[in-house]
């Protein structure tokens, strides 16, 4: 996947990222070793964002990396990927990329915490599992 900087609108040089299109792949390789389950939701995430949109790109704001950009022209959301985001700590930093993108377009945080959706400061938090069984997401 190509990185895209979200500030500057334009493609990054460097390294893509790279996704397992069978996430059993991973398995097969790493072994119960590599029991990542942040690293498997992710995966998971962008084979469905693959599914559901043509363009998925990573993005990079002033803050770091925002894991999934998807959609074109002004039809773009940002989606960031966390198991899970109940330690202050990791909250904080799973949202800065977002916060430092200063543009009003979507920004969704997926986890696997049990719960209702909740907003930080504009950015909808919700659990990936209602997300991906949602087909109109």
């Amino acid at each position: 996947m190509e990185r895209w900087d979200v500030q500057g609108l334009r493609r990054l040089a460097g390294p893509a990222k790279y996704y397992a299109v069978d996430p059993g792949m991973r398995h097969a390789m790493v072994g119960h070793a590599g029991r990542d389950l942040g690293r498997m939701l992710e995966n998971v995430v962008y084979l469905e964002l693959r599914r559901r949109h043509r363009r998925v790109t990573v993005g990079r704001s002033g803050r770091g990396e925002i894991d999934f950009v998807v959609g074109e022209g002004s039809d773009i959301t940002y989606i960031q990927v966390a198991q899970s985001v109940l330690d202050p700590t990791t909250l904080d930093r799973e949202l800065a990329p977002l916060l430092a993108v200063r543009d009003h377009r979507r920004k969704v945080l997926l986890t696997l915490d049990a719960g209702p959706d909740v907003t930080h400061d504009g950015i909808v938090q919700t659990n990936a599992l209602t997300w991906l069984a949602d087909t109109h997401a």
